[in-house]
């Protein structure tokens, strides 16, 4: 069914995020080396915001590959554009894997405790997931919250990965109806995944200016 479909992605994509949320104990446990590196002037910022993140990612794009290829099968998700389908499915994941690598890793750089960074963190995941068109469809949305899902990359993955089940289905054939009823119709799932590349370098570009100009060294 529609809703069956629909529940395993937005819980797929929650399962992502909640999963790179560890990022948040090893940047702290990383920053504590890096002040004290950086104090003897062995590297600067740049070089090790490079290292927090460029092995993490190849490790999380084997790792998606292996799950989505699982849930791919199991679940028998379509394949009405043969390969196409299961590429923009993995795609999709990985690129929001990746903005929520950068994302906890801004919200880590911006506090200066474990403890606020945890804290905080629920809150952009629940406002990614409130406005990401599933609890609530965009187009019953108050008007005053009209500019929420334009500025969640959850909404971005979950309607690329909506679009690429249901667009043009063959065994789905009401799909266009409920398509428009999600507030989906406007985008195409290559469109979604473009914007989410874009919000993976916007967040990527955040993270690494918090850790060049906010500084918690104790002195």
């Amino acid at each position: 069914s529609y809703s069956n479909r629909l529940a395993l992605m937005f819980f797929c994509l929650i399962f992502g995020m909640v999963q790179q949320q560890e990022q948040i104990p090893i940047i702290f446990s990383s920053r504590l080396l890096y002040y004290r590196e950086r104090g003897a002037k062995a590297y600067s910022a740049v070089p090790y915001f490079i290292s927090t993140w460029a092995y993490v990612l190849t490790i999380v794009a084997v790792y998606e590959a292996f799950f989505c290829m699982v849930i791919y099968q199991m679940t028998g998700l379509t394949t009405h554009q043969g390969q196409t389908n299961f590429t923009r499915f993995y795609f999709t994941i990985l690129l929001f894997c990746y903005a929520c690598i950068f994302f906890f890793q801004f919200v880590s750089h911006v506090n200066k405790s474990q403890q606020a960074a945890v804290g905080i963190s629920p809150l952009g995941i629940f406002f990614n997931v409130l406005f990401a068109g599933f609890i609530i469809f965009i187009p019953n949305l108050q008007s005053w919250l009209v500019w929420g899902p334009y500025i969640s990359f959850y909404r971005y993955a979950f309607q690329s990965l909506v679009l690429n089940e249901l667009k043009d289905n063959p065994d789905l054939t009401a799909s266009s109806i409920y398509l428009d009823q999600l507030g989906f119709d406007s985008l195409s799932s290559p469109d979604c995944i473009w914007i989410l590349l874009l919000f993976t370098f916007g967040t990527c570009f955040m993270a690494g200016f918090a850790v060049k100009y906010i500084d918690h060294e104790q002195r």
